[in-house]
Order: structure tokens, then sequence, then C-alpha cells
């Protein structure tokens, strides 16, 4: 890692220009991350007025049906990011926990990176892990040996048992559905599928057992 490194710096400096039009692409890239979360914070404080000019278009007799459906839609979608905020926690807990047990330095901040960055699907573990890694090179390869194993057993222990029972007691779906819902939002598009598959899968739910259930159509036919 250390060399590929190096040689991707000395290509970098080799080429002279390039590194001015990066800096200034890194600048642009602060600049647009700046001006993003200040429009986050203005529709963040603006949302109820938002929400409630959004839902005067709807045509007075809809509108108690969808104030109904949009409310279950809250609901879960709430659930799931609670859930979430749950799973980072218990995965940043085992990792904090596991590096210090193996004494690599700064195990307690670590842990919390690796909980922040949790939140992320996929990409977050790579994240997560270089830091920790790097940190660890420090202190030896028993340690890094150790880093890798721990966040192996942390990604399974979240992968197949943190994230089902969690996402699927806040969201009411059962852990093979939560899975299934994360593997199928994946594999159709990527990393946002798998961000949006289990609110998706709720809201549907909600629909189904709210809606489809007690319709005339399912009664009578």
């Amino acid at each position: 890692f250390t060399q590929t490194l190096l040689q991707g710096l000395r290509a970098l400096l080799a080429q002279g220009g390039n590194l001015i039009g990066f800096l200034a692409s890194l600048l642009g890239g602060a600049l647009q991350l700046f001006a993003a979360l200040i429009i986050s914070i203005y529709l963040l404080y603006d949302l109820p007025k938002i929400g409630q000019s959004l839902f005067q278009v709807i045509p007075l007799p809809y509108q108690p049906l969808a104030a109904d459906i949009l409310g279950k839609l809250d609901r879960a979608v709430g659930g799931y990011l609670r859930g979430q905020l749950q799973v980072a926690f218990w995965v940043g807990l085992l990792v904090g926990l596991g590096l210090w047990v193996f004494g690599v330095p700064l195990a307690g901040s670590l842990g919390l990176l690796a909980g922040v960055f949790n939140l992320i699907p996929f990409a977050g573990v790579i994240i997560s892990t270089v830091p920790a890694v790097l940190l660890a090179l420090t202190a030896g390869w028993p340690q890094v040996l150790a880093v890798l194993g721990v966040v192996v057993v942390a990604n399974q222990l979240e992968a197949h048992f943190l994230s089902p029972r969690i996402l699927g007691h806040s969201t009411s779906l059962h852990p093979v559905s939560v899975i299934g819902a994360i593997l199928v939002g994946s594999s159709l598009y990527g990393l946002l599928g798998a961000l949006l598959a289990v609110p998706l899968a709720a809201f549907l739910k909600v629909l189904y057992t709210e809606f489809y259930l007690n319709s005339r159509f399912y009664r009578e036919g």
C-alpha cells in the first residue's frame, strides 16, 4: 500500500501543471460541499412550510388519503434511519473494543470513525479501515492482522445479525426481507439502491397491509 501511494504521488508531482488542476478541483469540491450544507440547513429549517405548500397542491378530496399515506411513509423511513443509527453505534463499539483489546493506537477514535462511516454502505467499511491499518503499521504487523480480523468480524456481524435484526424490528420487516431488499437494491442501482431498498420495502409493506388488504378489490375481487 505504501509503495502504491508513493508511486501515485510521484506520478502526480511529475505531471506538474496537473497538480494545480487537482488542487483547484479539490477547492471547488470543498466550496460545493459548503454550499450544499448551507442549502440543507435552510431546507431543514423551512421543511414544515415546504411540506405544507406541496401538500396544498393535492386536490382536496384526496388530501386525507395522501396525509395517511405520507404519515405511514414518514414512520417507515424514520424507523429505518433510527435503525441505521443503532447499527452504526454497535459497529463502532465492536470495532473500538476489538482494536483496544489488540493494542491498536487510538482505538476509540477508530471505532467512532467506523461507526460514522458505517452509515455509507460498502464504501464506508473501506474508508474506515484504511486509517486503522495505517495506525496499526506503527505498532507492527500483528496489529495490522488484528485490525483486519476485527473489521471482518464486525462487518459479518453487521451484515448477518445486526442489520437484519435491528432494521427488521424498526421497520416491521422480517430479517430475511431486509437482507433480500439490500441485495436486490444494490444489484440494481448500486449504492443508491442499497440506501433506499429497506425504506422502500417498508413503505410497500405499509401500502400492502393498510390499503390493499383492506380494499374492496381484495375482499370482493
